[in-house]
């Protein structure tokens, strides 16, 4: 892979991950799509990043109890960020944001690549 363009550089894909192992694996996986991954293990610590960095992150990946929640509060106040939750296999689908994509649980690296390219794409 070549070395990224300074427009790459300043699109951010946020990992919100409560444990340490998957969201160190998570941002390895992000880092080959050339743009500057930040991490966080809550969903008030997500808030924060994106109230500093929100303007510049074109995707964000939430594996938390209650993604939902957070995915409704960036859905409206970050509208164009991509996002892209997990909830257990089998739990209904009742509150899910609309422009929300759901993943059910156990994820696979590559879907998680292709939602993170789509987001690239579309900015």
């Amino acid at each position: 892979m070549g070395q990224p363009d300074r427009a790459s550089l300043r699109k951010i894909a946020v990992v919100v991950e409560g444990d340490d192992e998957q969201r160190h694996l998570l941002g390895t996986i992000f880092e080959e799509s050339d743009v500057r991954v930040m991490a966080c293990g809550t969903a008030d610590e997500a808030v924060r990043l994106m109230e500093k960095v929100g303007g510049d992150a074109v995707f964000m990946f939430a594996d938390l109890t209650d993604s939902r929640g957070l995915a409704r509060e960036v859905e409206s106040r970050w509208p164009h960020t991509y996002l892209v939750t997990t909830q257990p296999a089998g739990r209904p689908d009742m509150a899910r944001p609309k422009r929300a994509k759901e993943i059910e649980r156990p994820w696979r690296a590559l879907d998680l690549i292709v939602e993170l390219e789509r987001a690239i794409a579309a900015h």
